[in-house]
């Protein structure tokens, strides 16, 4: 192999993956905290099992801070105020 096709296959590795948003947009299809994760994906019309896995890889991550975000998401006055999404997690 060239050096130049390890350096391909290198930023290949590296890059982000991207996808569209609902008005065709580019952007990140994750960021690299799971908590983060949580707290943006954490929306209406998520499935469960979506949910659940979410809240399992964000609790490996970090648990105070995963707690943190599924109470702001339950939160009526100064969160989500999403009371079914909480109970899926």
């Amino acid at each position: 192999m060239t050096s130049i096709s390890v350096s391909l296959a290198l930023n290949r590795l590296s890059a982000p993956a991207l996808t569209t948003t609902e008005n065709g947009a580019v952007a990140f299809e994750s960021t690299s905290s799971k908590c983060l994760n949580l707290f943006f994906k954490m929306i209406r019309n998520t499935s469960k099992e979506h949910i659940e896995q979410l809240f399992y890889d964000a609790w490996l991550e970090d648990p105070k801070m995963a707690m943190q975000v599924l109470l702001q998401c339950r939160d009526c006055r100064k969160g989500k105020g999403e009371r079914l999404i909480v109970q899926h997690a």
